[in-house]
């Protein structure tokens, strides 16, 4: 803008506009228990959930939730990939983890004992992914770029581990990052030692989500303020 002749008076900063289009720390205890059910999940067990994942990150996430099961942790993985229309390419590397699955687009509710859980639908990631413990944030792991909005998931209190890559989303994960309401990561192996760690440590998890709820409210609305300064450019 600074290019374009305008001065620094002139340039405003509001912040992510989708905050406001977001609830916040609105996932009922009632509704968790459903979608636990649903799922085919334990009342007991931690969930990570890979967020908006893209090729190759889901492979990862399943690796992750097979080696912390061989240590006898109870967890278990919500998959829901950015792209709907990638089900068959997840199922197929599902099918040769040799975990319980299911598919939400065959039929969403799964039998107890399921593992996995493939949320292959568009639009639902809001009324699902609040059931989560923590998550890893989709696009971020190389050859990836430019990662997926965070605020839905942060907004919820979900702890999330952020891949290298961004720069979609730099200046909001920079400040998740700052108030640590969120982990960076310089690469895979950081990314497979933080989520191991999440998933190990409860009283890590409580801190960080105790983070996102501080820094959501930090935020204020955005949107208000965005009108506030229309309002008075236009003399209202």
């Amino acid at each position: 803008w600074q290019a374009l002749g305008l001065s620094d008076k002139e340039i405003y900063t509001s912040g992510n506009l989708k905050i406001d289009s977001v609830g916040r720390n609105r996932f009922k205890s009632s509704k968790r228990n459903q979608l636990i059910d649903e799922f085919g999940f334990e009342e007991s067990s931690i969930v990570l959930a890979g967020i908006s994942t893209w090729k190759g990150e889901e492979k990862l996430l399943i690796e992750i939730v097979q080696t912390l099961r061989l240590e006898n942790l109870d967890i278990r993985l919500l998959l829901v990939p950015r792209h709907a229309e990638r089900r068959e390419e997840v199922v197929g590397t599902l099918q040769t983890c040799e975990l319980p699955f299911q598919v939400r687009t065959r039929n969403k509710n799964a039998k107890g004992g399921n593992v996995v859980y493939l949320a292959d639908t568009t639009g639902e990631l809001a009324s699902l992914v609040g059931v989560a413990d923590f998550g890893f944030m989709g696009k971020t792991l190389p050859p990836n770029k430019g990662g997926q909005n965070p605020i839905e998931p942060i907004a919820l209190g979900i702890p999330l581990v952020v891949g290298p890559n961004y720069q979609n989303f730099h200046e909001t994960c920079t400040d998740m990052f700052l108030h640590r309401a969120a982990i960076k990561t310089k690469d895979r192996s950081e990314v497979i030692k933080q989520l191991l760690q999440l998933a190990k440590s409860e009283n890590r998890r409580k801190e960080l989500k105790l983070a996102c709820i501080q820094w959501m409210e930090k935020q204020g609305s955005p949107s208000a303020f965005t009108l506030e300064v229309i309002k008075k450019k236009l003399e209202i």
